[in-house]
């Protein structure tokens, strides 16, 4: 981290923040980030380090979803579902289902059986 003056005031930023504006000769815009390009967060020569804004690099690092196929307990269609929410709401829970869609899961929870 490093303390540097902006508009005035005392504020710290990263390391890599920092090298990044100083070989601009500018401050960062709120919208951008500084990319590591070989993933390594300690490797902070100029060659490896980038600007891109901060909706291009949480694209960089987000993972890819799990997707599981599950039979609907009521209709019996098959569909697909999102991995993580499955976890979540089932099996931590103990909710019945998963169901296609709130019709099936609403007509599930008032019939009896």
């Amino acid at each position: 981290m490093v303390v540097i003056k902006e508009g005035g005031k005392r504020t710290t930023v990263s390391y890599p923040k920092w090298l990044v504006q100083e070989r601009l000769g500018r401050l960062l815009k709120p919208d951008e980030s500084v990319h590591h390009k070989d993933g390594d967060p300690l490797n902070n020569k100029e060659d490896n380090l980038e600007v891109l804004t901060q909706s291009r690099h949480a694209q960089l690092h987000s993972k890819p979803k799990e997707v599981m196929e599950f039979t609907c307990p009521y209709c019996g269609d098959v569909f697909q579902k999102d991995a993580s929410t499955y976890r979540n709401n089932q099996v931590r829970q103990g909710k019945a289902g998963p169901f296609c869609g709130k019709r099936c899961a609403g007509k599930f929870s008032v019939e009896p059986g």
